[in-house]
């Protein structure tokens, strides 16, 4: 899932370097940077939230069974 992400990430990248090739008077290498940076963090947070949701429902199942 996380890779998947990085791919999607990666693209959505490389479109937003080449849109900002043209307006590069107005935009820096920093706020791609952060941007970019910004798109990692938020598809780390979503990966972890994915995963404890996993456990959870996880858990919840193992204490119906029993």
């Amino acid at each position: 899932m996380l890779s998947s992400m990085g791919l999607v990430l990666s693209v959505t990248y490389s479109i937003f370097k080449m849109e900002t090739m043209m307006v590069a008077d107005y935009v820096t290498r920093a706020d791609i940077l952060a941007i970019f940076m910004a798109g990692i963090l938020i598809s780390i947070l979503v990966s972890a939230l994915y995963t404890l949701f996993q456990i959870v429902s996880n858990l919840s199942l193992r204490t119906k069974r029993r």
